[in-house]
């Protein structure tokens, strides 16, 4: 993009300030609960689909490299900041009962989440039984198809001991080994 012109941070909070809703991904329920307030929603339970592997944490980037973020990234500190102040407001000024609609959100998402979890679990038992394999992108593509929602199946396949190695084309496969070999594989 280049260099931005000086008045861009003061024209991107002007823009946020004519924003209807402004969410925190930090608050997140509370920022749904927001917007579905903002559009005229009853609570509408979500599901997770934040799947985050190997992402190292803050705490593990190292000072020199977090100073270099810091420093490229100031212009979107001060909007965030900007961001959080509006969020804020719109927290102090909610209804009365908005913890309580907060608290109900998280629990209808936790069974929604539970039920895509399960759904996703007994699918993977019929697509892919014990001592079989087979290609990734197939099995995602039939997930799809079934109305799978493939951030749960990405978890179930983790916590069912798959192991993932490429086949002769470079296509990775997932292999769901015996309950014997996927312990001997976790140790």
């Amino acid at each position: 993009m280049g260099t931005l012109p000086p008045q861009a941070l003061d024209d991107a909070k002007a823009n946020l300030r004519k924003f209807a809703f402004v969410g925190i991904q930090e608050r997140f329920d509370e920022s749904v609960v927001l917007l579905q307030r903002t559009l005229g929603l009853g609570l509408v339970p979500y599901v997770n689909r934040h799947i985050s592997i190997g992402r190292p944490g803050v705490e593990e980037i190292p000072d020199e490299q977090r100073k270099l973020i810091v420093e490229h990234n100031k212009l979107d500190a001060e909007l965030f900041a900007l961001a959080q102040t509006l969020f804020e407001n719109a927290v102090a000024h909610a209804s009365d009962g908005f913890a309580a609609a907060v608290e109900e959100l998280r629990a209808l998402s936790e069974q929604a989440d539970q039920a895509a979890m399960e759904t996703a679990r007994n699918w993977l038992d019929r697509e892919l039984p014990l001592g079989t394999a087979k290609r990734k992108a197939a099995l995602f593509d039939a997930a799809d198809t079934a109305g799978v929602s493939l951030a749960a199946l990405k978890r179930v396949a983790a916590q069912a001991a798959l192991r993932a190695e490429p086949d002769h084309d470079g296509q990775m496969v997932w292999t769901r080994d015996s309950g014997r070999t996927a312990q001997r594989q976790a140790n």
